[in-house]
């Protein structure tokens, strides 16, 4: 079904305004932004999920500090991203931790948390899978 000319108005203001805000925030413009999209073969820079199973578009993540741009990230992925000078490092910190947690070499072992019921029940990441 066609649309309406105010509809495809309507579209073209959103464009126009999401152009606005690349060019302003970013400096890059929507053919910019598809590009590095296309590269990044259509999906999150990071957990290469696609666009589509997100409620938003992928965010333009970003460098804080010196404001390079690195690539396209869902808003789950753009916001594990410290804003942090010394970004890697930390991160190399962050896996050789997970690797190595103190707590099982410190106690000689694995130890589990109790399960504790409370008020609103959480289910850990993997149990959904």
């Amino acid at each position: 079904m066609p649309e309406t000319e105010m509809e495809q108005e309507a579209l073209t203001d959103k464009e126009k305004a999401r152009e606005r805000s690349l060019r302003t925030k970013y400096n890059i413009t929507l053919e910019d932004y598809d590009k590095i999209l296309r590269y990044q073969g259509g999906v999150c820079a990071i957990c290469k999920r696609p666009p589509s199973d997100f409620k938003n578009r992928l965010a333009v993540e970003h460098d804080h500090c010196s404001r390079m741009l690195r690539g396209l990230a869902c808003w789950s992925c753009n916001s594990l991203m410290p804003v942090r000078k010394n970004l890697i490092p930390l991160l190399e910190e962050t896996v050789r931790y997970l690797r190595n947690p103190p707590a099982v070499c410190a106690l000689g072992g694995p130890r589990f948390a109790n399960s504790v019921r409370r008020k609103r029940k959480k289910k850990c990441r993997n149990q959904r899978q």
